[in-house]
Order: structure tokens, then C-alpha cells, then sequence
């Protein structure tokens, strides 16, 4: 047994520094891996710091901009505020200028247009007059002409119907002597 003992001490002793190595190992590994984490870390807040340092300068540029923005609009809109009233008060000096021209124009054309008119009209009442006048005579022609044809559909429809009585006693005459009556 002491043999035993002494291969397993030796194995166990084996073990320990084969354990100590790898932790060691690790250990080294693991700082070296560390540390370049470390100084990625670094680097990139640094360059955070920097990019939010032109974030903040790009900020007080736009909120200049906008400050300066909004003053011309409020100039622009004041400018076209004042431009409207002008000019529509002009628009509205040149529409009254033309409706006063025009009402005097049309006065006198009115003038001169009611006198023609009444002449015209007239001469179309004159018109209107020989106008219904032939057009009563016209349906007197018309209620005659439709007189006759109705007396000629009454004929017409006389007519067919002894025609009907007389082809449907031939075809009993014919279907009573045992004859083929589809010719007929």
C-alpha cells in the first residue's frame, strides 16, 4: 500500500501544480483580455464625450437657426400681411371704378336694347300668333288622319279574326276527317 500512497501523492501532487499552472494561465490570460477591454471601454467613452460635445455645439447652432428662422417668418408674414391689405384695397378701388363704368354702359345699352326688344317683340307675337294658328290646323289634320287609321285597324283586326274563325274550323274540319292538319 505505500506504494500506492506514494504514486497517488505523487498524482495528486501532479494535479495541483498541472491546476495552479492552468489557473495561473487563465489568470494571465484573462488580465491581458481585461485590460484590452478596459481600454476599448476608454476609447469609446472618450469618443462619446467628444461626439456629445458636437451634439451639444449642433444643438445651440440649430436653436440659433430657429431663433433666426422664426424672426424672418414673422417679417415675411407681417410684409405679406400688409402687401394683401393694399393690394385688395387697390383690387377693390379698380372692381368699384369698372362696375360704375360698366352700370353706366349697360344703362344705355339697356336703354337702347329695351326699345328693340319691344320692337321684336312684337314682330314674334305677330309670329307666335300665325305660328299657333297653323298648328291648329295642323292637329285638326292630324286628329282626322288618326281617326281614319283607327277605323282602318278596327277593319284590320275584323278582318284577321274571321280569317282566325275560318283556319281554326278548317283545321277541326281537317283534324275530324283523320288528315294531316299541320300544313296547313
Amino acid at each position: 500500500m505505500g506504494y500506492v500512497d506514494k504514486n497517488a501523492n505523487i498524482l495528486l501532487l501532479f494535479l495541483i501544480v498541472v491546476s495552479s499552472t492552468g489557473i495561473v494561465a487563465a489568470t494571465v490570460y484573462f488580465q491581458k483580455n481585461f485590460e484590452t477591454i478596459n481600454k476599448d471601454y476608454e476609447a469609446k467613452i472618450a469618443e462619446l464625450d467628444r461626439v456629445s460635445q458636437e451634439l451639444d455645439a449642433q444643438k445651440a447652432n440649430l436653436s440659433a437657426i430657429q431663433s433666426e428662422l422664426l424672426l424672418k417668418e414673422n417679417r415675411e408674414t407681417e410684409f405679406v400681411s400688409k402687401y394683401s391689405e393694399v393690394k385688395s384695397a387697390k383690387d377693390e378701388l379698380e372692381s368699384t371704378q369698372a362696375q360704375l363704368q360698366k352700370r353706366a354702359e349697360i344703362a344705355e345699352a339697356d336703354k337702347i336694347s329695351a326699345y328693340a326688344a319691344q320692337q321684336r317683340a312684337e314682330a314674334a307675337l305677330g309670329d307666335a300668333i300665325s305660328d299657333l294658328r297653323s298648328a291648329e290646323r295642323d292637329r285638326d289634320i292630324y286628329h282626322t288622319r288618326a281617326n281614319d287609321a283607327e277605323a282602318q285597324v278596327r277593319s284590320i283586326q275584323g278582318s284577321l279574326n274571321t280569317f282566325t274563325q275560318r283556319l281554326t274550323a278548317c283545321k277541326n274540319a281537317c283534324s275530324s276527317a283523320g288528315g294531316n292538319c299541320d300544313s296547313i
